[in-house]
């Protein structure tokens, strides 16, 4: 054992020596931090009773594994924006591999004038960000063929909680359109560090196990220390659960699982969104985020058994996140529902 030891301390020493620049070669990061950041909602002047889109459609489009009384609040809830849209104007397009008539009909029961398009699922094979870039992309296919002027990707896996505060957030953005070609937004809890570059530079965390190391990503902390809704900070790329996209920005970008990191060359797979900015902004379009912080709550990572104490701001956003979503459920749709704890649809469970 001794042997071991001396062996594996002389490997590090010698990589040290060596001087090399390759992040792929160094040895892993601690993680330093939580595997969220945490801030309070700030406040974004949308008077939701009267504020309208005029001229202009939005798509809104998802995946998700199972359409059914777990996920059709999510829906129902989401759908609640098209309200602020005129007639025809707006609707939803999803791609489910399972989807429960009756809850079908519940959804379609609640949505007023917007549309709603379910689509069977697709076959993709190769490694997960492999076959959710797959699936992502068959949508993107399916949309183009759609009249719409502004398309928002989003998860529809309880995790973005559909409320005052992220309708606010999103019609602001699009009230600023002039600022963005492509937008990402600030949330109540970020956690999407995959998704996150602010630079050509800006590692593959997760082949660098270096995903919670917060000076690697100044643009998403700028964002969310920013208390003023109306700001919009320049990414490379960004998620967290919910994007808007103007047609022209998109074209034919499509989004790709694999690593184009070149300072990880062993790893096989980067989170889908990184290729699929890295060609929106090849085209000269902006890729920002907004200060305008969504409700989002990220309830997965507190169930893990190596999890971190909870800090009065985490128990606070928590707080917060239940009594926002206890508020939409009363007042704003029958079917508004509390955060549950579903698989991210990501790589972050090997996030350490």
């Amino acid at each position: 054992m001794l042997c071991l030891y001396r062996t594996v301390l002389l490997a590090l020493l010698a990589l040290g020596v060596s001087g090399t620049t390759n992040r792929s070669a160094r040895v892993p990061r601690v993680r330093t931090g939580p595997r969220t950041l945490d801030a309070l909602a700030n406040t974004i002047n949308i008077d939701l009773d009267t504020h309208r889109v005029t001229g202009q459609r939005l798509l809104i489009v998802g995946v998700l594994k199972t359409l059914d009384h777990k996920t059709e609040g999510q829906i129902s809830s989401a759908l609640k924006l098209c309200t602020h849209f005129q007639h025809s104007h707006c609707g939803m397009m999803l791609m489910s591999s399972k989807v429960d008539k009756s809850s079908l009909t519940h959804i379609r029961q609640k949505i007023g004038h917007a549309t709603l398009e379910v689509m069977g699922d697709v076959h993709v094979s190769g490694p997960r960000t492999a076959k959710l870039a797959g699936l992502r992309n068959a949508m993107l296919d399916a949309a183009s063929k759609r009249p719409w002027d502004f398309l928002m990707v989003t998860d529809l896996d309880n995790t973005v909680i559909w409320d005052s505060q992220t309708y606010r957030g999103i019609l602001n953005a699009l009230d600023h359109q002039k600022l963005w070609d492509g937008v990402t937004f600030a949330a109540t809890q970020y956690y999407d560090w995959w998704a996150a570059r602010c630079s050509k530079n800006s590692p593959n965390c997760v082949a660098h196990r270096s995903c919670h190391e917060k000076a690697d990503y100044p643009c998403i902390v700028e964002a969310m220390a920013d208390s003023n809704p109306d700001h919009f900070y320049p990414v490379r790329s960004a998620f967290n659960g919910v994007a808007l996209y103007k047609r022209d920005a998109i074209g034919k970008c499509r989004y790709s699982g694999k690593n184009t990191d070149k300072s990880a060359p062993g790893a096989r797979q980067d989170c889908e969104h990184v290729t699929f900015h890295d060609c929106i902004a090849a085209k000269g379009k902006r890729i920002r985020i907004s200060s305008g912080r969504l409700h989002v709550f990220w309830s997965n990572f507190r169930k893990k058994k190596h999890q971190h104490k909870k800090s009065t701001l985490t128990a606070a956003v928590a707080q917060e996140g239940r009594a926002q979503s206890e508020k939409g459920q009363k007042e704003m749709t029958d079917s508004a529902t509390v955060p549950r704890k579903i698989g991210r649809a990501r790589m972050t469970e090997k996030l350490n």
